[in-house]
């Protein structure tokens, strides 16, 4: 019996687990931006879960495996062309490739632009109406400037990641190694703004064409290199709650999954994200210079080594191979660098009474 496949329920229970918080991460960052920025958290939270509500997921043409009805186009002809499947008032409604689950720049815009519409309707309308007119009005408002106006822009920045990466793989000669580099250093970027989901189109357009890839495989080593990172701060740390909270991260790391290492551990620290990132770099140039090579698209992680497997040449296990020394280098990396360069962060003494 198959307990493990992708389609079994016990698979979906588990993964859920792991997925299921980032796929509704616009929820929770609505509740966290509108405290940040002094709005009223449930705002916070509705504009949040309009970006999840599964009818607008659905409703995106642009999204890999999409059947929504494409009504038209904007930007046709140009490579930041993209499709709509309805409007709001006669404006095109578009949408990053990837929608906004597991998104974090959209909600974060979406609700600094609502608390900048919320606080002079709360100064402004009279207490006895305020309670149920102010979020309203400010839903009303800020939701549809999300779609219209933060989506476009998304999706402008989308296009431009994927022309990026295509243009600089087409250098003769170092194309390779540049796009290595660059796109080991910003992986890890590109994946909290959600913009690494520009790559993986033309990823699926050349396995379907051509059985391999190249331009996506650098990021691979990124992960490893995240992983030594938190390693490191495990070992060095005295904050035994960090400590705690490093071994899953890093053991969720491994098999690929690497949002609680860098939202929990790394990107708040800066420094130790930073490392993480030039890892990757070292190691994403080795890939991209190797010229290693995916022939399908598979999970990161240890499990992810299957990817590079030669199925369709006579190459065999020459990409898994230089794969592997990929991610050895952004791991001594990133492990090196940390140790070196990491300490607890001790608060100040408080000043001492006059």
């Amino acid at each position: 019996m198959d307990l493990f496949t992708q389609d079994s329920g016990t698979y979906q229970v588990l993964y859920s687990v792991g997925k299921g918080f980032f796929y509704f991460f616009p929820i929770i960052l609505g509740y966290t931006s509108a405290k940040k920025f002094g709005c009223n958290e449930f705002i916070g939270i509705a504009i949040g879960a309009s970006l999840c509500y599964p009818n607008m997921v659905n409703s995106n043409p642009s999204m890999v495996g999409a059947t929504a009805r494409t009504l038209g186009y904007v930007f046709q002809g140009t490579p930041f062309e993209m499709a709509y499947s309805m409007t709001f008032l006669g404006i095109p409604i578009i949408m990053p490739a990837s929608g906004y689950t597991s998104s974090v720049v959209p909600i974060i815009l979406a609700v600094w632009v609502a608390s900048k519409i919320e606080k002079p309707l709360r100064k402004n309308i009279p207490a006895m109406i305020r309670f149920f007119t102010v979020p309203l009005v400010t839903l009303v408002i800020s939701v549809p400037l999300t779609y219209l106006v933060i989506g476009p822009i998304a999706s402008i920045l989308t296009s431009l990641v994927t022309l990026m990466f295509n243009t600089l793989y087409g250098i003769p000669q170092v194309g390779g190694l540049i796009t290595g580099t660059v796109l080991g250093a910003l992986w890890q970027v590109l994946v909290i703004f959600g913009l690494h989901w520009a790559l993986v189109p033309i990823t699926l357009a050349n396995l379907a064409t051509q059985g391999y890839d190249l331009i996506l495989a650098p990021q691979f080593c990124c992960t490893f290199g995240q992983i030594a990172v938190v390693l490191a701060i495990s070992i060095k740390t005295k904050d035994q709650s960090l400590k705690d909270m490093c071994l899953p991260a890093f053991i969720t790391g491994l098999f690929g999954t690497t949002e609680p290492a860098i939202y929990g551990v790394t990107l708040p620290r800066r420094k130790p994200f930073v490392i993480s990132c030039i890892a990757g770099a070292i190691g994403g140039a080795f890939i991209g210079a190797t010229g290693t090579t995916m022939f399908s698209m598979g999970y990161s992680g240890v499990i992810g080594f299957a990817s590079f497997i030669d199925t369709i040449g006579s190459t065999g296990l020459r990409s898994v191979l230089t794969a592997a020394i990929g991610c050895v280098i952004a791991m001594v990396i990133g492990f090196a660098a940390t140790m070196a360069t990491y300490k607890d962060n001790v608060p100040e003494p408080a000043p001492a009474a006059a």
